[in-house]
């Protein structure tokens, strides 16, 4: 059975672990766009312009995911801070 309520300073700490993590698939991300000029310069014909596009694509692909795992995480941070917001207004009514 599920507890109701948040564990803010788990939530915070995954919060951070989002950021870190979209931070290392930007990384990824741009590493393998950077594959794109060598390889064209490198390889020629089709099959190469196909791999360029592909690691073009792929390389969009990453980024667009990196986008929503941030949006994950202003969903959660919004959320946590309206938590802990009416939990402050909870503890200030018994003062």
């Amino acid at each position: 059975m599920a507890k109701a309520g948040m564990e803010t300073d788990i939530v915070s700490d995954k919060l951070r672990d989002l950021v870190t993590k979209a931070g290392n698939l930007d990384d990824i991300s741009t590493g393998v766009n950077n594959l794109a000029a060598p390889l064209s310069e490198a390889w020629g014909g089709a099959d190469a312009a196909a791999a360029v596009d592909y690691i073009n694509a792929l390389s969009t692909k990453m980024a667009s995911m990196s986008e929503e795992i941030m949006k994950i995480h202003g969903w959660a941070e919004t959320t946590m801070n309206n938590y802990i917001d009416e939990a402050n207004k909870g503890a200030n009514a018994y003062e």
